[in-house]
This record gives C-alpha cells, structure tokens and sequence, in this order.
C-alpha cells in the first residue's frame, strides 16, 4: 500500500509572514534603542565635562571672593577699633565673609564630585533626561548664588573703602 498526503495550511502563510514583520519590527526598536543609548552616553559625557569646567570656574573664583571678603572683615575690624564703623558693619562684613568660606567649601565639594564623575563615567548607568537637567538646573541654580554672593561681598567692600574715605580724620589702615 502506498500513500500520498499533501496538506496546504491556508491561514499559516499569513501567520509566518506576520511573524516576520513583527520580528523585522522588534530589530528596527533594538537599533533605535541603541542609538538612544549612545546619543544618551554623549549627552552624559558632554554633561559631565560641562559640570567639570563649571565647577572649577566656581573654584577658581571662589579663591578671589573668599580673599576679598577677609580683606573686608580686616578693614572693618580696624575701622570698628578705631570707632569709625558700626558693630553692625562688622557683623555683616564677618556673615560675608562666613558665606564666601561656605560657598568656597561647596565649590571644593561640587569640583570633587564633577572630577569623580567624569572619572567614574564609563562605569556610571545611563541617565535619563530629566535628571540631567535637573543637575544642569541645579549646577545653574548654584552658580547663579554664587555670582549673588559675590556682588555682595564686592559692595560691602566698596561701601567700606568709601566709608574710610569719607569718614573725616580717617586715615589709611
């Protein structure tokens, strides 16, 4: 006895065809995917650079602000001495003063961590979005306190030159 069975699957032509698009399909995402991923990684790489150099700016002229603030406190020190300034001039010369040491610290801290990151970047996970703009936000935020703090160590100061000067029967300290 001798058989023959032929069979023609009717619907499974489309189920394999649909089963290559849908996996055509699953390729085309991987490969976007990969391509944010790396768009990611640069995006955190200029990031991290962008974070290093803001940060050592801010250290940098940190150095100046906490230098000129203790120039401050010493010229208000004499000038409260010799009875030409206020108690309330030298507190605030000395609160000055205090803050540009804390934003000399938070600058030493924010410097250090930027050098880490950097240093640590190929290891780090990939970031989404929002958090990198929330740190640049943030790094922004900082350097915008600082530049505040600054123009008010800067007045102070010039409020005291122009104090000693006008003051009569002052003399350079």
């Amino acid at each position: 006895t001798l058989g023959l069975a032929t069979s023609f699957p009717i619907l499974d032509g489309g189920r394999i065809r649909g089963d290559k698009v849908v996996a055509e399909a699953g390729v085309r995402q991987a490969k976007a995917q990969r391509e944010q991923a790396k768009q990611f990684a640069a995006l955190d790489t200029r990031v991290a650079l962008n974070d290093l150099a803001q940060a050592t700016a801010i250290w940098e002229a940190s150095r100046g602000t906490v230098d000129q603030a203790q120039r401050t406190y010493n010229i208000d020190e004499v000038r409260y001495r010799e009875g030409i300034s206020t108690q309330t001039d030298l507190t605030q010369s000395r609160l000055l003063l205090e803050q540009a040491k804390a934003n000399r610290a938070q600058a030493a801290r924010n410097f250090a961590v930027a050098k880490v990151r950097l240093a640590l970047l190929k290891d780090l996970p990939l970031q989404s979005g929002g958090t990198t703009g929330a740190a640049a936000a943030q790094g922004a935020g900082a350097a915008i306190q600082q530049q505040q703090n600054q123009q008010q160590i800067q007045q102070q100061q010039f409020r005291s030159t122009n104090g000693t000067q006008s003051a009569p029967g002052a003399g350079a300290p």
